[in-house]
């Protein structure tokens, strides 16, 4: 077990990690109010699958299921930040996603929590007919 908290003690790497993840990483609330006063500088994409999105997504959310990533990264808007969620805190698809696009050079966020934080916080939900 001793070994596992090993890397805790370098407290020069968790200033960066620490670091990097609050300039990365965006709350439900800070996107909100993102959304509200400057929309126009980002774009929200839900990695869940379509099936889940159409059920509810962020209103200005589009969907690129994770999966399809690499074959739509052509048509995401190459001057505004792309902040990526997907379903809840402990879902890697957000990060995965997010991980992708960075290594495409394209300025990326992602949303904490997910669409289920974003849902705990009574934000608006919409869903898309089929």
């Amino acid at each position: 077990m001793l070994k596992y908290f090993e890397i805790t003690k370098d407290s020069e790497w968790a200033k960066k990690f620490f670091t990097a993840k609050l300039a990365y990483t965006i709350t439900p609330g800070e996107l909100r109010k993102v959304l509200d006063e400057i929309p126009d500088d980002i774009q929200v994409v839900d990695v869940r699958k379509f099936e889940d999105f159409s059920k509810g997504h962020i209103p200005a959310a589009i969907n690129i299921p994770y999966d399809q990533l690499e074959v739509y990264i052509g048509e995401l808007p190459k001057n505004k930040v792309i902040i990526v969620y997907g379903y809840n805190i402990v879902c890697h698809l957000g990060a995965k996603g997010a991980l992708f696009l960075a290594e495409n050079n394209i300025p990326v966020m992602e949303l904490c929590g997910g669409f289920e934080e974003w849902q705990n916080k009574d934000f608006e939900v919409i869903s898309t007919p089929n």
